[in-house]
């Protein structure tokens, strides 16, 4: 995954918000430019992230105007824990299931705020998910 630095910045210091919170990343020429921050919807009977979808696709619409395409979708997770959780898994499929094919890949980066990065990618390869961490390079 490559990210302008700024980019890189934004999204590690998001608001101070509680954990399952996130946002969406946008890509021109293959390197992640944008980011919007979702404090998302609130479910207190889960800890998963649930996007605002009506302000997602609304940025989502935005961005093909401005010729940046949806890259990935990035989430917080409580200090020190750095890997996907069965839910993440089961959202990252299930978003992968209903992806355009012309869709090959998305990332989905696990942000402990003020602190770390982890990125996922997530493939599609014949129907096939493959999801797996993923290099960061900061340009």
């Amino acid at each position: 995954m490559q990210i302008k630095s700024n980019i890189y910045c934004k999204i590690l210091n998001m608001p101070e918000v509680p954990p399952e919170t996130g946002g969406i990343i946008g890509t021109q020429k293959g390197i992640i430019t944008n980011f919007i921050f979702d404090k998302g919807t609130i479910d207190c009977s889960k800890a998963i992230y649930t996007p605002n979808i009506a302000l997602i696709n609304n940025q989502i619409q935005k961005w093909k105007i401005q010729k940046i395409s949806f890259c990935g979708i990035v989430h917080t997770h409580p200090d020190k824990q750095i890997f996907l959780s069965k839910d993440d898994i089961y959202y990252i499929e299930h978003i992968m299931a209903v992806m355009p094919k012309t869709i090959l890949y998305l990332y989905f980066p696990i942000i402990l705020p003020h602190k770390t990065m982890i990125s996922y990618i997530a493939k599609n390869n014949d129907d096939k998910i493959e999801i797996y961490e993923d290099k960061i390079i900061i340009i």
